[in-house]
């Protein structure tokens, strides 16, 4: 089993750079439950409300739960806990601390932080056209201050990787895939 998750600020291309890799090396990507609202084109994440998330966690059936922007995210338990039964690449895109911490527990994982420029990042953001990220004044301020927060941990990873073209291909040269 190989799970490589993906970090970096909003917009840099996480959830392209997973699907690009899902697509090229057949990786299956973590199911993700959130609160937040969903846009149609969006696949591998959930919407439900805040008390199913709540109590899915009391009870086991989420882990690895997070609340970011005001919203809940966490993993399906039992995707998770196939990662250590099938001899399959698992790919994610997850906050920094999130990355940092797995990978201290689950062996084999590869934690890439991926950067661009703020210019290439700010028109990332602005082309992204989806509901969820419409350009109101609060999301791009908090944006911007997410962007400040995890930027603080990219001197923490081992592996980072500018969010181009060529990036699929130096992360399956990292994991050795």
């Amino acid at each position: 089993m190989t799970l490589i998750l993906l970090t970096g600020c909003s917009g840099v291309g996480k959830t392209t750079i997973q699907d690009q890799l899902a697509t090229c090396t057949g990786a299956h990507i973590l199911t993700t439950v959130t609160s937040r609202r969903i846009d149609k084109q969006e696949k591998d994440i959930i919407n439900w409300d805040v008390a199913k998330i709540q109590a899915a966690v009391k009870s086991g059936d989420l882990v690895a739960p997070i609340i970011f922007g005001c919203e809940y995210y966490a993993w399906l338990s039992g995707e998770v806990d196939a990662l250590y039964k099938k001899s399959v690449l698992h790919v994610a895109n997850v906050r920094p601390y999130t990355a940092l911490l797995l990978t201290t527990f689950i062996p084999d994982t590869y934690s890439i932080y991926l950067f661009a420029s703020p210019e290439v990042v700010a028109e990332r953001r602005k082309n992204r056209g989806e509901t969820r990220d419409s350009l109101s004044e609060a999301r791009t301020l908090r944006d911007e201050e997410d962007s400040i927060e995890i930027e603080r941990y990219r001197s923490l990873f081992q592996h980072q990787v500018l969010a181009d073209e060529n990036a699929v291909s130096e992360i399956r040269l990292i994991a050795e895939i």
